[in-house]
């Protein structure tokens, strides 16, 4: 009954990437545009955030077409629903963007980094001793050897950080949220997934995702057994740290090309990610059409059959595992719509670009397309026009 429930569900799902984006229920409609000012530099100037003249206003799949469609209104158009006097979002992110300087915490784990690196050079015997341990437990629980364990946890993972950050204002308080949000303000319906008539926010892309897995393994792809052996420390964090490396890597032109391709129907599958026309919520991350989310899941699922050491086929479950953590967590946090100094961003400046980064490109298509590092929007200039000390274009009038 399971298997064909979850056959139904996947079915489901993908007849229902052929609806426009206006039949999901919670497509909120195209006609509102309002302009949104940050003032978090106000309350960190560290932080230095400012935000002005954002056009906000949603898309539906038809809009995210037209706009940005080179036959219509050239190649260089942002991928967002405007009206004729909008302007692209200016935004200047010292304590991000440029290298400052660190909290005693932020210190501590950066330098605790290269610390785990010598000491696995040095001795690598009581760290290896440690990744055994783990995986000994891991290995020895029943369902870690469903065929359907690994996508569990990518599951668990998403729900786990969607939910800690959709509550994150009630720890912190009206203050303090609003000093730590992109936007100075408190979460617009941060538990809008809660309410009974929204329930297709988690269940439309949880059961979607976990279905089709099952197809994957059922007819395609057949589960093959766990090893018992674990792996070294060095090889683990090794591969796990090369698969997010190179998710973010082979995502990056396919998300381009969901922005710039003359193909409308490519752009048309991942206009409903950005019909939102608030500083976004953690739930947005599963908030696209299955298409968009299809693609995701296959460039991941490529990946985790690539080792750093081993070649096409031999990655570790472990670092399969912890991948599926570290990924759901990540990319909940770029649409968190946070700026707190414990996020990854914050951490590691230099290489990551989290929230502040994933939340302007979702209010400017035409910026930061990768989904946790900077180097190839920085090296192809996706970057904010003020950033380069241009100004920013006007956006082209809408042809609605």
């Amino acid at each position: 009954m399971v298997k064909v429930l979850a056959t139904v569900a996947a079915i489901a799902a993908v007849a229902s990437n052929f609806l426009p984006c206006s039949a999901f229920k919670g497509a909120p409609p195209l006609g509102t545009n309002r302009q949104v000012a940050s003032v978090l530099s106000q309350s960190n100037p560290k932080v230095a955030l400012t935000v002005a003249d954002m056009p906000t206003r949603p898309m539906d799949a038809g809009a995210f077409v037209r706009i940005g469609d080179p036959a219509m209104a050239g190649p260089d158009t942002v991928s967002a629903a405007a009206t004729e006097g909008d302007e692209l979002p200016s935004t200047s992110i010292d304590g991000v963007e440029k290298i400052g300087e660190f909290s005693p915490l932020q210190t501590a784990i950066r330098a605790s980094v290269p610390l785990v690196a010598v000491l696995n050079l040095v001795d690598p015997q009581p760290l290896d001793d440690l990744t055994e341990s783990v995986w000994s437990a891991i290995y020895n629980w029943g369902p870690t050897h469903a065929p359907l364990f690994e996508a569990d946890v990518a599951s668990f993972g998403f729900v786990a950080s969607i939910v800690f950050f959709s509550g994150l204002h009630l720890v912190l308080g009206p203050e303090r949220t609003r000093a730590s949000r992109l936007d100075g303000k408190l979460p617009t319906k941060p538990f809008e997934w809660a309410e009974m008539q929204n329930f297709h926010l988690w269940f439309n892309p949880l059961a979607s995702y976990l279905g089709s897995i099952w197809i994957y393994h059922q007819f395609l792809h057949e589960k093959a057994p766990l090893p018992e052996l674990a792996p070294t420390f060095g090889f683990f964090v090794g591969d796990l740290l090369f698969g997010i490396f190179l998710y973010d890597l082979c995502f990056f032109p396919i998300h381009y090309l969901m922005h710039k391709s003359s193909w409308g129907p490519l752009r048309k599958v991942h206009g409903y990610h950005h019909r939102s026309s608030n500083t976004l919520n953690s739930v947005e991350t599963v908030q696209h059409s299955y298409t968009d989310g299809f693609l995701q899941v296959a460039v991941n699922i490529l990946v985790q059959q690539i080792s750093l050491f081993g070649g096409f086929g031999h990655k570790h479950a472990m670092s399969r595992l912890f991948h599926n953590i570290f990924v759901t967590y990540l990319l909940s946090e770029a649409h968190s719509g946070y700026d707190m100094g414990w996020m990854s961003h914050r951490l590691f400046p230099e290489i990551l670009g989290g929230a502040p980064r994933h939340e302007q490109h979702h209010h400017d298509g035409r910026v930061y397309y990768q989904q946790y590092f900077k180097y190839l929007d920085d090296f192809f200039g996706f970057t904010n026009d003020k950033e380069k000390g241009e100004k920013a274009p006007q956006l082209p009038q809408n042809s609605e």
